[in-house]
């Protein structure tokens, strides 16, 4: 046990430039992102349900007055309150979307409602983008429920007593972003120690930091990204030509054993006799020119 907590300490102690490098990484991107998202400001009121006739059990009147909330809730979340809403206010569905389901799906990421189990008290929260609109959306709710909350719940023993807010925040609720810094680091520290344990090597600081250092500090003329192949020894030249194998020689027995330039022609054709022309003497050669000249050849 004691050697695997060295061990570990070991690693932790071997690589926290590592651990340190994660950590800023998953902050810095956390912290990017969180920035770019549009921020949403909240307002919240709370609306309690009463009931007229207090002669009425009172567990029977606490079931009423829940199961009126979870209408409400539904309700409040339909496209016929939100359209109560946005005429009260001046406006129409478009301003959520082109499409119904766009229009309604925008509307309950718009307002939220949440109930309080036992108490019928339900809870209502509006985010938008802009603290102004966020402020008439919210008052619309409100007036469309005290206005009109008959006609929804369809309890006429029932009333609905605004008691809390509204509370408008002025600080974004969406994203908070030293909540989401944070988680990010927390995120980073155990991916680190978890990479750091798997892998069980400590000098994976080394491997993954200075590896990166020494290829920078080198000079483009020093990086060579193909590796030099094994090279042959250079022999010197009287042995690089004893290297290759001697000249070969004509067999003794070979029948052909005349030079290039001796051959004649009964050497090729052995069936061809030669035939010798005998050299003609100076008086045949003066009696054959008298002849010619004379016309008689």
């Amino acid at each position: 046990m004691a050697q695997n907590k060295e061990f570990s300490l070991k690693i932790i102690t071997g690589n926290w430039k590592f651990i340190l490098l994660i950590i800023a990484l998953f902050a810095s991107v956390t912290f990017f992102v969180s920035a770019i998202i549009p921020p949403k400001y909240e307002s919240v009121a709370e609306v309690l349900i009463l009931q007229k006739n207090m002669d009425a059990d009172a567990y029977r009147a606490a079931k009423s007055s829940e199961f009126a909330g979870e209408v409400l809730k539904k309700v409040i979340g339909s496209s016929d309150f939100m359209n109560g809403v946005l005429t009260s206010l001046g406006a129409t569905s478009q301003k959520f979307g082109d499409n119904p389901e766009d229009q309604i799906k925008n509307w309950n990421d718009e307002v939220a409602v949440s109930t309080y189990i036992n108490t019928g008290i339900i809870k209502i929260a509006v985010f938008d983008k802009e603290k102004k609109e966020n402020k008439r959306i919210m008052e619309g709710v409100l007036a469309e429920l005290q206005t009109n909350g008959l006609k929804y719940h369809g309890n006429e023993n029932i009333t609905l007593k605004k008691i809390g807010g509204p509370v408008y925040y002025t600080d974004p609720s969406f994203p908070i972003i030293w909540l989401n810094v944070l988680i990010a680091i927390i995120s980073a520290i155990f991916f680190s120690l978890g990479l750091l344990f798997v892998s069980g090597d400590n000098k994976l600081e080394e491997q993954l930091l200075y590896s990166e250092e020494r290829f920078v500090n080198k000079k483009p003329a020093e990086i060579n990204f193909f590796p030099p192949q094994e090279e042959l020894p250079v022999l010197p030249e009287e042995d690089y030509f004893a290297s290759f194998p001697p000249k070969a020689t004509l067999p003794e027995d070979l029948p052909v054993s005349i030079q290039k330039d001796e051959l004649r022609e009964t050497d090729i054709f052995p069936g061809k006799k030669e035939i010798v022309f005998p050299e003609a003497t100076s008086e045949e050669v003066k009696a054959r020119l008298n002849k010619l000249l004379g016309g008689k050849l």
